[in-house]
């Protein structure tokens, strides 16, 4: 849509029309998983508490350590194996049945040490997984909170997905599911405006709000 001067990017089933400073590509907006999505399986995913970790190790469950009740605790600490609390699976849910309601932006609650790290990744799988988003922006304010980031979606989602930080790959960050960047390296030299389209990325979280949107 443009009046001449503004040019805009407007997906008419999702409205919120945003303005472009680059014309996007006939191969990106082809490939735009928030315009051919299939939102009925981003509702229907089933979620449990070892949704990370059937990513982790999906045969977890078969392994003789596992099924032994006393050594159970020490081979999923061995394996650094995380599980979702109930909490952190309402919240999934809740989740779900936001986007089954028509939402397209979520706001998490979530305490210091409640682990809102690990629910993130959940919320990244499931969106990758269903094939709702196919790249995902992490945003974080301070650069500890960036190698944190990708620290941990390494170890929770490496087996399926890449993981990487933008400005340690500015030239290949396309290749991976899953950047993390600081604010202020994208506001930087408005880099956000002058390097990223609007259908490079299909679903953003900022870490600090814990604010998750649908592009």
């Amino acid at each position: 849509m443009s009046n001449g001067n503004l040019h805009y990017f407007w997906n008419i089933q999702k409205g919120n029309p945003q303005v472009l400073t680059a014309f996007p590509s006939f191969e990106s907006l082809k490939n735009s998983k928030a315009m051919t999505a299939d939102i009925t399986k981003l509702y229907s995913e089933q979620i449990e508490a070892d949704y990370i970790a059937l990513t982790q190790m999906p045969r977890y469950m078969d392994n003789p350590d596992y099924k032994d009740d006393e050594k159970r605790g020490q081979f999923i600490e061995d394996n650094k194996l995380r599980f979702l609390r109930p909490y952190q699976i309402e919240a999934m849910k809740a989740l779900q049945l936001a986007v089954k309601k028509g939402s397209q932006r979520f706001l998490f609650e979530m305490a210091t040490g409640t682990g809102k790290t690990l629910t993130a990744a959940a919320v990244i799988k499931l969106f990758l997984r269903t094939g709702t988003a196919s790249r995902i922006l992490f945003l974080v304010d301070r650069l500890e909170l960036e190698n944190q980031a990708l620290k941990n979606f390494i170890a929770y989602l490496k087996n399926d997905y890449k993981t990487v930080i933008y400005k340690q790959h500015p030239d290949d960050w396309r290749k991976a599911e899953i950047v993390v960047s600081t604010v202020q390296t994208l506001m930087s030299n408005n880099r956000y405006r002058k390097i990223f389209k609007p259908t490079d990325f299909d679903f953003i979280i900022s870490d600090d709000a814990v604010i998750l949107g649908l592009n």
